[in-house]
């Protein structure tokens, strides 16, 4: 309708597609007719809107300030929307994964001097695990105390490390106002500690076995 209340009539050509209607970046669907001014005069339809996509190049600094002044010059009551891809640094990618690498490299020397400890007590043990053995001791049940000896400890400090890391990190992300977008990143590190568990345990069983042979009983 114009401002006269008369009807404005007009028509659509024939090879006018139809589409099916999707929502903008604002997550907002919209339906009706897409008409470029020189189709139809805004002026006769002053209850439409109109709008205007426009890409910036990224290398011009302040281009955006530059886009909101030109459009404040045009008309004050101008809305303009910066739309921005989200991409991830290669910066930030290399230092997860250098975190990552530096993080399993720990926990290999951790499983390493966890494994001299855990030999050096058996050996120490050896004739206390001698007679446990003799007098009935399954060896699967003393694997397992190994298993425990070794797990415990791990579990502990990867819970602790755990909650403390995700707390940390949630206050830091809080006080610059950015949402926690992985809450499980940590779990290659407790894979890898677990990983570092069984592997310890599994190479503490041959000495095990061989400790608790009836030769182990022996004493000088």
């Amino acid at each position: 309708m114009s401002d006269s209340s008369e009807p404005v009539l007009w028509t659509l050509p024939a090879s006018t597609p139809t589409v099916t209607a999707r929502k903008d970046q604002l997550g907002l669907g919209s339906e009706g007719i897409l008409a470029t001014p020189g189709a139809l005069d805004p002026a006769l339809l002053p209850e439409s809107s109109t709008g205007a996509a426009l890409r910036l190049d990224p290398a011009v600094p302040d281009a955006e300030e530059y886009l909101r002044n030109a459009a404040a010059r045009i008309d004050p009551t101008l809305r303009v929307t910066t739309f921005r891809v989200v991409e991830r640094d290669r910066r930030y990618a290399s230092l997860q994964t250098g975190l990552l690498v530096g993080g399993t490299a720990t926990m290999a020397l951790i499983a390493a001097s966890l494994l001299i400890a855990q030999i050096e007590q058996l050996r120490e043990r050896r004739r206390a695990l001698a007679v446990l053995v003799a007098l009935g001791t399954r060896r699967s049940t003393l694997a397992w105390s190994v298993l425990w000896q070794s797990a415990v400890p791990v579990v502990l400090g990867t819970a602790l490390s755990v909650v403390g890391g995700l707390t940390l990190g949630t206050l830091m992300l809080d006080m610059v106002g950015k949402p926690l977008a992985d809450g499980w990143v940590f779990l290659p590190f407790a894979g890898t500690g677990m990983a570092m568990v069984t592997l310890v345990t599994l190479v503490s069983m041959p000495p095990l076995w061989r400790m608790t042979r009836p030769d182990g009983l022996r004493a000088e």
